[in-house]
């Protein structure tokens, strides 16, 4: 069994360039873009707290809830083995955000969500000690999902008719899935160094979006609606993905390896406060065929090194993209497929100069490319154009441990590159791209040199205090928002166990 409480604040956004007021008759003068990372604004509407049961000095943060519990048995049938897993969690989630980083009831949003799932998967593998190992079985589960989506735009006029305040919009929608898989493995060792698994994988789900719902808050229901009422939808797919590796250990210690991979990833519904039908069209199933080769090796009795190259290719990727709403007569966001392809390799090693000194490094570079036409209503074609991800990774650790006395000190430092990423690419605007950046975080902790349970660690993270944001993105176009990075931060952490 397993229960989670969450009440945390939510990080407060900056903003990356003026504000203006859509409606300036409600909203008053604009803003310029904030100085400082860390300085933000937000003010709660009464009436967005009245009508989300918010209390009237709530700050933007969560109170979410995570509960299940899950059973596993094991039977032993002498060469085989069978093992079921039965599990239920339920998710419920409140969580307030200001979106607009100002005082201004702009794009203040409340999601009130209640998600259950239940699955089982029952599977029968081998127990025996010959060159053929393999595994079984079946997997099934079903979710549900309710959710209420509150926006307060009570100081932008985004299509609702004029002088109706609060501009308080409500989507309410369900969605249901259920799926059904059945999966195999099977390894067979050639000889000591050949080894080739072959495994293969069906999933049927049928997804559904139940009673979509949006407009102006009305008393206890949003109205207007869709032309007709709630939407309905629907999406049913199969899934086949599987794999095949190829494993060679020419010597002790060396191990290269190449394999071709399948995966998939369910299609869905983009549900948001829109009353445009095209929105709630499903996007489709996202499939990837990826191939890889790599070697991982002890160079020496202290020198490690592992270096692996691949090549992925997306067909009917899920990506941000936009469509246009007729109510606001903009683009919203929407979760749209595309094709593309990726490719790039990483390198990492790890030594072991002396006794107690760790060095290890990393390195890695990808690149990619849009193949073909987006599926949005955009009508742009982003064929051969950079998909949005950091080209470069690179970063590194150094520990340096010494037992003196009774006691063991561990000195320890890491660092880390951060590429440019350009965010939100398929939304047309440069204005999202986050610099390039460095972070180092230390650690100093004591504990006992015999492994006693208890330790005590003087921790920093960002210790040159590095201004970046994590994230950068809006909600509504011309209100252009930031997370910051957390700034040089110390502490003291003491753990036992017992």
């Amino acid at each position: 069994m397993h229960a989670a409480k969450d009440k945390s604040d939510e990080a407060g956004l900056h903003l990356i360039a003026p504000y203006t007021p859509y409606n300036t008759g409600l909203g008053g003068p604009g803003i310029p873009a904030d100085t400082s990372r860390y300085v933000t604004g937000w003010r709660l509407d009464p009436a967005f707290a009245a009508a989300t049961g918010l209390g009237s000095g709530s700050k933007p943060g969560v109170d979410n809830s995570n509960d299940g519990v899950d059973l596993t048995a094991r039977f032993d049938f002498g060469p085989a083995a069978l093992t079921t897993v039965t599990a239920y969690n339920k998710m419920i989630r409140r969580e307030y955000g200001d979106w607009d980083a100002t005082s201004y009831y702009d794009s203040d949003e409340y999601f009130r969500s209640d998600l259950d799932v239940f699955s089982q998967e029952a599977r029968v593998a081998s127990t025996g000690t010959g060159p053929v190992g393999w595994v079984g079985g079946v997997f099934y589960s079903y979710q549900t999902l309710h959710e209420d989506f509150f926006s307060d735009f009570s100081d932008a006029d985004i299509g609702f008719p004029a002088g109706t305040t609060p501009q308080i919009v409500l989507t309410q929608y369900g969605q249901k899935a259920g799926s059904i898989g059945e999966f195999g493995q099977v390894n067979y060792e050639f000889n000591d160094a050949l080894k080739a698994t072959l495994g293969a994988r069906e999933d049927h789900e049928t997804r559904e979006l139940v009673g979509l719902n949006t407009g102006l808050l009305v008393g206890p229901f949003p109205l207007p609606s869709f032309t007709g009422g709630a939407l309905d939808n629907s999406i049913t797919s199969n899934l086949p993905s599987g794999k095949f590796e190829l494993d060679y250990t020419p010597q002790e210690g060396t191990l290269v390896y190449e394999s071709i991979s399948r995966g998939v990833k369910s299609g869905g519904f983009t549900a948001h406060n829109t009353t445009s039908a095209p929105v709630a069209d499903p996007f489709l199933p996202e499939r990837l065929t990826a191939f890889e080769v790599g070697i991982k090796s002890d160079l020496t009795r202290t020198l490690r090194a592992n270096v692996a190259a691949f090549y992925y290719r997306y067909r009917d990727e899920q990506v941000l993209g936009k469509i246009l709403d007729p109510l606001s007569g903009s683009y919203v966001g929407k979760f749209v497929n595309a094709n593309s392809r990726l490719g790039g390799g990483d390198a990492d090693l790890e030594w072991h100069p002396l006794a107690g000194v760790s060095i290890s490094q990393y390195a890695g570079f990808v690149e990619g490319y849009f193949t073909g036409k987006v599926l949005n209503s955009s009508g742009v074609n982003y064929d051969g154009q950079p998909l949005s991800v950091p080209k470069w990774s690179y970063g590194g650790d150094v520990s340096y441990s010494r037992n003196v006395g009774d006691f063991k000190i561990t000195a320890e430092s890491n660092y880390s590159f951060h590429d440019t990423y350009s965010q939100f690419y398929l939304l047309g605007s440069n204005d999202f791209t986050i610099p390039r950046y460095w972070l180092a975080n230390a650690n100093l902790s004591l504990s006992p040199a015999a492994g006693a349970p208890w330790t005590v660690a003087l921790w920093g993270r960002n210790i040159f205090n590095r201004s970046y944001d994590v994230t950068r993105n809006f909600f509504l176009p011309g209100t252009e928002v930031a997370e910051a990075g957390e700034p040089a931060t110390f502490g003291i952490r003491v753990s036992y166990k017992y």
